[in-house]
């Protein structure tokens, strides 16, 4: 029993019959007739009105307890709805790429051709496959990437965008990723050739 106005009806109720049960006791010394079923009549009422006002608190308990429960679950409901209407977007595949490059067809593209000459070409691989990768995916207008290992040190990539700013962007990104991840790996500036792809 948490809500006051409960509290409150049950300490009415219990004040009420202690009451009751004082006036029916104090009844019995009363010699008159008429005051002793007077009394008594006052003294039962006021039990009664008691044994109302309890009942009314434990109803008022119950319909309280009922509610908060629905509310849980309602919003249990709610959360377990909205997890499972919520759509799974699958990373960047080889097919979503072609897909994106079909569409691209339509409008302009732009390309970054990036060559690095690279101390260890394998390891560097292993590293754009494991990081680089998944960042530049996440550039707007992303449509596909792809790295040549020349031999001899030289390693290519060649990156193709919607835009001319996420092109602008990939190359301000792959340097900063060499920067903080395969600084030791590449041999000075890479060679960059970018602009709009103008054979498709």
């Amino acid at each position: 029993m948490n809500s006051p106005l409960v509290k409150r009806l049950v300490l009415i109720s219990v004040l009420g019959t202690s009451a009751a049960m004082l006036l029916m006791l104090a009844g019995i010394l009363f010699p008159n007739p008429f005051l002793l079923v007077l009394v008594m009549s006052l003294g039962q009422g006021l039990g009664l009105l008691s044994l109302a006002l309890f009942l009314l608190a434990v109803t008022l308990d119950i319909q309280g307890a009922v509610s908060a429960s629905t509310t849980t679950c309602r919003g249990a409901t709610r959360s377990i709805s909205r997890r499972a209407t919520t759509p799974h977007r699958p990373a960047s595949t080889p097919a979503r790429s072609l897909r994106r490059l079909r569409r691209a067809k339509e409008g302009t593209m732009y390309a970054a051709i990036r060559r690095y000459k690279i101390r260890k070409p394998k390891e560097f691989t292993e590293l754009v496959n494991e990081s680089f990768i998944n960042v530049i995916r996440t550039i707007p207008g992303f449509i596909t990437y792809m790295a040549i290992d020349e031999g001899d040190g030289w390693w290519a990539s060649v990156s193709v965008f919607a835009t001319k700013e996420a092109m602008v962007q990939s190359d301000a990104l792959a340097a900063k990723w060499v920067k903080e991840h395969a600084a030791k790996l590449v041999w000075g500036a890479p060679e960059i050739t970018a602009g709009p792809v103008v054979v498709k």
